[in-house]
C-alpha cells in the first residue's frame, strides 16, 4: 500500500485518486478446524478495508462500524460527484472515512458463504444455514455470538436464554434480508 500510494505521489496523481484497498474474504487456515471460507467465522468474512481519499483529513481507524464489499462502489462515487444508481445495495461510507458517523442506521453487513447466511453487526453475528437446492433458510443450527464478550466465537449463544431479545432482532433482520434479496431465489 505505502509502495502503491510514493507511486502515485511520483506521478502527481496522489492528491487526485481516490485508493481502496481490501480483500474478497478470508481464510480459517485451521481456526476452528476449519480451512478455506465457508463459514461465519470471523477469520472467514472478516477482511481489511483501507480506504484513502486524498480530500478528507487526518487519517481515520474506525473498527465502530461494518462495511461490505458492496459498499465500495457509493464510497468512491460520492465523493467523485458521480450519482449511485437506485439498484445499488451498498451504502457511502464516504462519511466514516472522513471521520464522521453512519446516519443511516443500517443493521450490519450481510454475509453468504458456503451454505450459510449472517449478519454481522460491530458487537455480534447472527447466522442460519440455507438448503442449497430451494435456497430456502434452515431452522436447525443457527448461530449467534457475542463478539464483544466471546471474540473467538467458541460460545454459540443460539437458543439460549443469553441476549434473547438481541438474538431475535438479528433473525428478524435476516429473514427480511432473505425475502428481499434476489440472489437467494431459487433458479
Amino acid at each position: 500500500f505505502g509502495a502503491l500510494m510514493d507511486s502515485l505521489a511520483e506521478q502527481g496523481l496522489a492528491d487526485d485518486t481516490i485508493v481502496v484497498f481490501l480483500s474478497d474474504h478470508g481464510d480459517n487456515l485451521g481456526s476452528h478446524g476449519l480451512f478455506n471460507k465457508d463459514s461465519l467465522i470471523e477469520e472467514s468474512v472478516r477482511i481489511p478495508l483501507i480506504v484513502h481519499d486524498p480530500r478528507g483529513g487526518p487519517p481515520v481507524n474506525d473498527t465502530t462500524h461494518v462495511a461490505s464489499i458492496i459498499d465500495v462502489m457509493p464510497t468512491v462515487l460520492e465523493p467523485a460527484g458521480l450519482p449511485v444508481p437506485d439498484c445499488v445495495q451498498g451504502r457511502s461510507l464516504a462519511s466514516i472515512v472522513h471521520g464522521g458517523d453512519d446516519t443511516r442506521n443500517v443493521p450490519g453487513a450481510f454475509i453468504e458463504t458456503g451454505p450459510m447466511m449472517g449478519v454481522r453487526t460491530p458487537t455480534h453475528c447472527y447466522g442460519m444455514g440455507y438448503d442449497e437446492q430451494s435456497r430456502c433458510p434452515r431452522e436447525d443450527d443457527p448461530w449467534f455470538y457475542d463478539l464483544t464478550r466471546d471474540p473467538l466465537q467458541a460460545h454459540n449463544l443460539a437458543g439460549t436464554d443469553t441476549q434473547r431479545g438481541t438474538e431475535h432482532t438479528l433473525r428478524q433482520t435476516l429473514l427480511a434480508w432473505d425475502q428481499s434479496t434476489p440472489w437467494l431465489q431459487a433458479p
